[in-house]
C-alpha cells in the first residue's frame, strides 16, 4: 500500500515512481487538490477515472466532485470537517471527526 500526500505537487520523477509501483500491483492512495486540471497535474489519477471510491474534504465548489463523476450541491459556507464519501458514482455527505483543541494548563 502506497500513500502519497499532495501527490499533485510531487516532481515528475516521483509521480513516475508511483505509476511504476501501481503497475507492479501496489495499491495507491493519493491525496490532491481537486480541480479541472487534476489529471494533467497528476497523470496517475487519470488511470483511475472516473474514480469509483474516494473521499473529498472541505469541498469549495460544486465541480470539486467531478473527478468522482458527481456534481455536488453545496449549501452555503462549508462547515469544518464536512466532506463526501464517493462509492460507485454516489456521494454521501459526512461529518468527519475533529480533534478537540488542547487544553492549556494554568
Amino acid at each position: 500500500l502506497v500513500l502519497a500526500d499532495d501527490a499533485d505537487r510531487l516532481p515528475a520523477e516521483q509521480q513516475q515512481l508511483l505509476s511504476r509501483l501501481a503497475d507492479r500491483g501496489a495499491r495507491v492512495v493519493l491525496s490532491a487538490a481537486p480541480s479541472f486540471s487534476l489529471v494533467s497535474r497528476l497523470p496517475l489519477a487519470g488511470r483511475f477515472g472516473p474514480a469509483l471510491h474516494g473521499v473529498l474534504l472541505a469541498p469549495a465548489q460544486p465541480a470539486d466532485g467531478e473527478f468522482f463523476g458527481v456534481r455536488l450541491e453545496l449549501d452555503g459556507v462549508p462547515r469544518a470537517g464536512r466532506g463526501y464519501i464517493f462509492a460507485g458514482g454516489r456521494a454521501v455527505e459526512v461529518q468527519f471527526a475533529q480533534a478537540a483543541p488542547e487544553v492549556q494548563g494554568p
